[in-house]
């Protein structure tokens, strides 16, 4: 900071002593000077601070080296000046650290965003392991969000009966299951989030579900750390897929496998009404749902899910179609069944015509 108290034009030069100035990590600085003049016939008629010279440094957090003013001519000397000594510091910077997983089972969710925000904002990413460091925030107050889009394996019509059977009071679901099976993020879990799901098993809508506008859900939900003055280690996160009930995502992901896939047939010609989700009857089993997709031309996909599980050998599902001509097939495409008790299934297909 240069003071002065003149009534003319003034020029101005302040040197600095480059032994004064090494910063750790760096070679010191040769020599500094700053040179500015004032416009001709304009003079500074009052008493205050002439300039303040801002620097910014690069070296180790923490490091501090002395600033010393060795010399400051104003009109070459005719204006007396007033000088103070200064310092060069860099901040101390910290670390929040820990691990994101699964909530069934414990495995490490990687690609999880961790946002550290405060006076300004801070991220680190999970590894394949569920590891993060979110690192250089300086002293200060912080608030820490997780979040995470993608990666929705698992997701079958199975997790739709969970919720239809947890809703119809059969089965309850505890824990981070709850959180999971309420897709919509109303604070219910009822039917139509049984029906959601049955819809993105088929990918009649994309995610995020309806409502939620988050893909993943975490406990807990973020992290405050009011005057963050070290590192902080262990700050660990519990991850949710929304939709996966069952928290088969790690098993998908650990077996290297595609999530159940519905029954699909694959037909040469189709004429449908359209896609949805309706209650059907199938077999012995009363008012379950059933959702169908004719997105992708030339083939249906079903999924169906129910609260009251089928107990008996039988015709499930029978699909009619009106074919052209007796030249057109139905064929069986793949089919899988989501039920953790391992149902077996039995996809057959053939043709018929009228001519």
């Amino acid at each position: 900071m240069i003071a002065h108290s003149c009534k003319q034009m003034w020029i101005f030069i302040f040197k600095a002593h480059p032994r004064d100035y090494p910063v750790q990590g760096l070679p010191p600085v040769r020599r500094a000077r700053t040179d500015f003049a004032g416009p001709g016939g304009r003079g500074i008629r009052s008493l205050g601070v002439l300039a303040n010279i801002e620097f910014e440094v690069n070296g180790a957090p923490g490091s501090q080296t002395n600033l010393v003013v060795s010399n400051v001519a104003l009109n070459d000397g005719a204006i007396p000046a007033s000088t103070a000594d200064g310092s060069f510091a860099v901040n101390q910077v910290y670390a929040v650290s820990g691990t994101v997983r699964f909530w069934n089972g414990g495995a490490g969710v990687g690609g999880a965003l961790l946002s550290l925000s405060g006076n300004s904002v801070y991220t680190g990413t999970s590894s394949s392991e569920g590891t993060y460091a979110v690192t250089g925030a300086p002293a200060g107050d912080y608030t820490m969000v997780p979040s995470k889009s993608g990666d929705a394996r698992g997701l079958s019509a199975y997790d739709a009966s969970l919720v239809l059977q947890h809703a119809a009071g059969v089965a309850t679901l505890a824990g981070p299951a709850t959180s999971a099976a309420d897709v919509d993020s109303n604070g219910s879990i009822t039917a139509m989030d049984a029906f959601y799901i049955l819809q993105k098993v088929i990918d009649l809508i994309p995610l995020p579900f309806p409502g939620s506008g988050v893909v993943w859900k975490f406990q807990p939900s973020s992290r405050s750390y009011p005057g963050l003055s070290g590192d902080l280690a262990g700050q660990d996160y519990t991850a949710i897929l929304l939709g996966d009930v069952s928290g088969n995502w790690a098993d998908q992901g650990a077996a290297g496998q595609s999530p159940p896939t519905p029954a699909t047939a694959q037909i040469a010609a189709f004429s449908s009404q359209g896609s949805g989700v309706m209650s059907a009857s199938l077999g012995a089993a009363q008012n379950w749902l059933l959702a169908t997709s004719f997105k992708e031309p030339g083939k249906v996909r079903l999924a169906t899910a129910g609260a009251v599980p089928i107990t008996q050998k039988g015709q499930v599902i029978t699909l009619k179609f009106q074919l052209p001509n007796a030249q057109t097939k139905v064929e069986p495409g793949t089919g899988k069944s989501g039920n953790k008790r391992r149902a077996q299934g039995h996809f057959r297909g053939g043709y018929n015509s009228s001519d």
